[in-house]
């Protein structure tokens, strides 16, 4: 208690002070109506700002365990599509059979890192090994294909770019089947070529591309991007094709990493044909 007292008179005069002047405001506020209305328009905008500052952080937390939760219920959603089942039929005769198995899982991770201006682009996602990612795997996104693991820790994986030059994608015209490899020229990302379409087909701005399932890592009838530009090389008997690309890599925050169960029953298979050559 002295101690309080002995520091209220020692700093006396910044006490006095400060009383004179809650009471001047008092007089100014309670008996001067524009100081008074300006007074509390100024501390309205104040405190809505302040109301307006905790909302948008309220909001971004719950927009972002949103955006995990829509990202699982999308995962769900692929998983049980057509295009995710392998139909296997057995016929004999007047007996005839028809089911689905599984080909196709897709689980929603988090990007926590990502390149679009380098020439070898990258991506780093936030889960690895630990759950189930192993490398080879296809990452897409909502528009497209994204990329392929490349490396991967525990808790981690690192995924080759769609825009990067050494990456290749077996994609096809939507309308006529014809395939070809798909591949970014390291310029804009929004645009990659596609290669080895025979030039005496037709091909028309607009025409859409899509991923042509000639591979253990994509499955097929994954939108790509459309036709901008179509031509014929001269020095062959192929297109030259521009096709603009439906993902924006720019923007992406969640993608799915794509895994094939009958990957190992296929190149188990097709590793024969070299042990037979």
């Amino acid at each position: 208690m002295n101690n309080l007292i002995r520091f209220i008179v020692r700093n006396h005069h910044f006490f006095i002070f400060l009383i004179t002047e809650v009471i001047a405001f008092f007089f100014l506020f309670q008996y001067n109506q524009y100081h008074k209305s300006t007074f509390v328009n100024k501390a309205g905008v104040a405190l809505n700002g302040i109301n307006r500052f905790t909302s948008d952080i309220e909001d971004f937390f719950y927009l972002r365990d949103a955006n995990e939760k829509l990202a699982e219920e999308n995962a769900h959603i692929l998983n049980t599509l057509k295009r995710s089942y392998k139909e296997n039929k057995i016929s004999y005769k007047e007996i005839y059979d028809s089911v689905y198995i599984k080909q196709w899982n897709y689980m929603a991770v988090n990007v926590i890192n990502n390149s679009v201006n380098l020439q070898n682009n990258y991506l780093t996602l936030d889960k690895g090994q630990l759950h189930g990612i192993k490398e080879n795997m296809g990452v897409v996104g909502p528009n497209g294909v994204v990329g392929v693991v490349k490396h991967v820790s525990n808790n981690y994986a690192v995924v080759i770019s769609i825009l990067n030059p050494n990456f290749k994608l077996s994609a096809r015209l939507s309308d006529t089947k014809y395939f070809g490899s798909l591949h970014w020229d390291g310029i804009d990302p929004r645009y990659c070529w596609l290669d080895d379409i025979p030039n005496h087909i037709k091909v028309d701005v607009g025409d859409k591309v899509e991923t042509s399932g000639y591979s253990a890592i994509f499955p097929a009838q994954i939108p790509l991007g459309e036709v901008v530009e179509a031509k014929k090389d001269l020095n062959s008997n192929f297109y030259h094709i521009k096709v603009r690309l439906f993902i924006e890599m720019q923007s992406l925050t969640q993608v799915y990493v794509v895994e094939n169960y009958l990957r190992d029953e296929i190149t188990k298979l097709e590793s024969k044909l070299n042990i037979d050559d």
